[in-house]
């Protein structure tokens, strides 16, 4: 930690998300400052009683500032319904590195119903605006293959230098600067996005 740095962990002190839990996070980060997020374990969205649940974070970057968050797995158990919205608003000459690990199902689960949008604007712009709907019943051409992970890196703010990609994952480069880095797969464990 510096002047202008700092970590800050997630720390979940009750089971969440149950049928009915909203947690929400707002999050602005000032000119010059670089912030870390750390998540401590996944969320898990648990079963409920045919309840839903939310997640949802809200990013304001500055000029000069940036936000790191190499989040852990989002968890949708069997029979779960959730939501997880993901917003960011970045300025010009700020940056944004955000991994998202959606799950469908615990280990030997098939999984529930997850509906997982992401908007994010840089220097006022639109620059991703995405929406997926996961349920392990489900499976619509092109999204994920049958797989129950979905694996991501979104890197936005400043064109990251080009590099090898692993076997199985996929670039999409985006107008802003930046790109995403997606993996599908079956085990979290396996993915190599990790970072």
């Amino acid at each position: 930690m510096t002047p202008t740095s700092a970590r800050v962990a997630l720390v979940a002190t009750t089971a969440l998300l149950l049928a009915g839990d909203e947690a929400e996070l707002d999050i602005v980060v000032g000119d010059g400052v670089a912030l870390e997020i750390v998540e401590v374990a996944a969320t898990v969205a648990y079963a409920g009683r045919g309840g839903a649940c939310s997640w949802s974070a809200n990013l304001n970057v500055a000029e000069g500032a940036s936000i790191r968050w190499p989040g852990e797995p989002f968890v949708v158990a069997t029979d779960a319904r959730a939501t997880r919205t993901t917003r960011a608003d970045i300025a010009d000459g700020g940056s944004l590195m955000l991994r998202d690990t959606l799950v469908l199902g615990r280990h030997g689960e098939a999984g529930g119903e997850l509906v997982a949008r992401t908007d994010i604007s840089h220097a006022g712009r639109p620059a991703l605006v995405e929406e997926f709907r996961l349920a392990a019943d489900d499976d619509a051409p092109g999204i994920r293959g049958g797989r129950r992970v979905v694996d991501q890196v979104t890197m936005l703010g400043s064109a990251p230098a080009g590099h090898d990609l692993p076997v199985g994952v996929t670039r999409l480069d985006l107008f802003a600067p930046g790109r995403i880095e997606r993996w599908l797969g079956d085990d979290v464990h396996l993915s190599p996005l990790r970072r």
